[in-house]
């Protein structure tokens, strides 16, 4: 089959530059955390549902609600990396009581004990100890959002 360009009536484009952009913003927030793992991707989704994906104070307060209402405090845990002025270190056992606030350098803070010492830290220095709990699945999913943000 030839056609000529008289035969050839123009189209009107299906999708605008303005939309194209929206869909890929779209497809891109949907699917940002899939290289982590489906279970951990489905909960950064969950926590950051209604939070300005744009604004990082936004979903750290998101994590902060979300671990308040769903992690069963007290429960123990495993020091991953030492902090300065902090005299915990790599691998000693502490057990963790509550959040403290979010700080928009180091996180959600969290107030742990070891012994009769007490001690704020950022949650993304922690482990939890029992890696069947969902506190473990919460706080890896949190762990793995906070090092990729």
């Amino acid at each position: 089959i030839y056609l000529s360009i008289e035969d050839v009536e123009p189209a009107i484009p299906r999708i605008t530059p303005a939309s194209l952009k929206n869909i890929k913003e779209t497809q891109h927030i949907k699917h940002q955390w899939d290289h982590l793992g489906e279970a951990t991707s489905r909960c950064i989704n969950e926590v950051l549902k209604d939070a300005n994906i744009a604004d990082e104070y936004s979903m750290m307060m998101a994590w902060e609600h979300y671990l308040n209402n769903h992690l069963s405090l007290p429960f123990d845990a495993e020091i991953t990396e030492s902090q300065e002025n902090v005299s915990l270190h790599q691998g000693e056992k502490v057990k963790i009581h509550r959040i403290i606030v979010t700080d928009d350098h180091y996180g959600v803070i969290m107030n742990l004990r070891q012994s009769n010492n007490s001690f704020d830290f950022p949650l993304c220095s922690i482990r939890v100890a029992d890696e069947t709990s969902n506190n473990y699945k919460i706080v890896e999913a949190y762990n793995a959002w906070f090092s990729n943000r």
